[in-house]
């Protein structure tokens, strides 16, 4: 069964404050990679590249932390969260729809980003304009 996998990097700054050497600062990278099998799947078809932007979506949702839980517009941490977790959530889609290679999911992908509809996505990956 082919798979593929969403990988999320994100680098944090540590900070190690031992006395009486000065601050050092390494960066630590953590990268999550959730597998998605699509074997099953007729990427050239529009039913096929639906489920396979679905499975990619919920990939993206598990590697990204999950949906943070409802913010109230005055929750600057959860608004801060809710923001981060959108752009992670891209990334990862971004990355898993072109590292996938398979134009009808890439399309849908990018349709979706635009608000365009599918039909749309079938025409542009197909090369009808």
């Amino acid at each position: 069964m082919n798979r593929i996998s969403i990988s999320i990097g994100a680098g944090l700054l540590a900070v190690s404050t031992a006395a009486p050497a000065p601050a050092q600062r390494s960066q630590a990278n953590i990268v999550v990679h959730v597998s998605v099998p699509h074997g099953d799947l007729d990427l050239t078809s529009d039913a096929g590249a639906r489920i396979m932007l679905m499975r990619l979506d919920k990939a993206a949702t598990r590697a990204c932390g999950g949906k943070p839980v409802a913010v109230t517009a005055l929750d600057q941490l959860g608004q801060a969260k809710k923001q981060e977790y959108q752009r992670c959530k891209a990334a990862a889609l971004d990355a898993g729809t072109l590292t996938l290679g398979a134009p009808l999911v890439r399309a849908a992908w990018l349709d979706q980003q635009a608000g365009y509809s599918g039909k749309r996505a079938s025409r542009i990956a197909a090369g009808a304009h």
